[in-house]
């Protein structure tokens, strides 16, 4: 049996966060902006340079995700 997500404009609406969580949410969004900027940059280069998944046995496939 699946279990679907609440609906956002029913069971949700009544969710307000705390003032201060959202200002800590806030103060951690800026402060990994730059490094999240060079991350997002990078993704592009990175994804012709790493073997596909299919490509590699189980043994290196398990290592790859250990890793």
């Amino acid at each position: 049996m699946r279990v679907r997500p609440p609906q956002a404009t029913k069971e949700l609406r009544w969710f307000s966060p705390h003032s201060q969580l959202l200002d800590v949410t806030q103060r951690v969004i800026e402060r990994i902006k730059p490094t999240r900027e060079g991350y997002l940059a990078r993704i592009p280069h990175a994804q012709g340079k790493f073997p596909a998944r299919g490509a590699l046995s189980c043994a290196n496939l398990a290592r790859g995700f250990v890793a």
